[in-house]
């Protein structure tokens, strides 16, 4: 008993004395250690920055509940495409966005329209996503800024938070499950192309399955402003050795 108390009672006067900057950042770090552990190790985890993921759901759009398929590719951090066919009533309606480094597009109806200003930044903020939720790159990149948040309840169960911060990157709000160290729940302020205004976007994340050594939700259910707008079942994930460079060239 004593041998296991006094590191501890040691551990809580070192702790004292440090700055508390230094010491939230500690406790952060060690909250993404741990979810790095969980999600399958720096080894695997390194494998999301080439990935494509396939997912089905509904999505609220203009008040319509619409049913959709998706199929993403990622390079990151700077290319990502996604293709969404959205099934309203009997017709199909297929909606292709692609970022390529500091130039980004999308195609509706057979139309190419160059994204710029707002959307522009909503598309590098969704990929920026991407590439924190891979974890990794928050320990070894001295860019980001990591601090830990107050505790929080998610799915029933308490959850550590971590706040990320980048130059010239909104901050990312990160939430552990505290006893199996899986990220949970997302939160960021994003662009709401609805709106034009900004809202603060959240990810629920849940049923993790292991897909070639890498843990990852099957299920998420997405909200902004505190109201769902959609909920994403993922069908499929495939770590990749390369990417065609062709899958982002605007000739599409």
């Amino acid at each position: 008993m004593y041998k296991c108390l006094l590191p501890a009672l040691l551990g809580g006067l070192f702790m004292l004395s440090l700055p508390q900057g230094r010491a939230d950042e500690d406790e952060a770090k060690a909250v993404i250690a741990k979810g790095i552990k969980a999600h399958g190790g720096e080894d695997n985890l390194v494998k999301l920055h080439m990935v494509r993921v396939k997912s089905k759901g509904t999505m609220t759009i203009m008040g319509m509940n619409v049913r959709f398929t998706s199929d993403v590719i990622c390079y990151l951090p700077k290319k990502l495409k996604q293709t969404v066919i959205f099934q309203v009533d009997d017709q199909k309606i297929t909606a292709v966005q692609v970022l390529n480094g500091s130039k980004a597009w999308a195609v509706a109806d057979g139309e190419n329209k160059d994204l710029e200003g707002e959307e522009f930044k909503a598309l590098q903020d969704d990929n920026y996503s991407n590439y924190v939720e891979s974890l990794v790159p928050l320990l070894r990149d001295k860019d980001f800024t990591l601090s830990a948040l107050a505790e929080a309840k998610v799915n029933g169960k308490p959850a550590a938070g971590v706040k990320v911060k980048a130059k010239d990157h909104k901050d990312i709000d990160l939430y552990f499950d505290k006893e199996s160290g899986l990220l949970v729940r997302l939160t960021r302020n994003t662009y709401n192309a609805e709106t034009m205004k900004e809202a603060l976007f959240e990810v629920i994340y849940s049923d993790f399955k292991d897909y070639s050594g890498v843990k990852q939700p099957a299920k998420a259910r997405l909200s902004k402003d505190g109201k769902k707008f959609a909920d994403v079942e993922l069908t499929d994930l495939q770590l990749l050795d390369k990417v065609n460079p062709n899958e982002f060239n605007k000739s599409l």
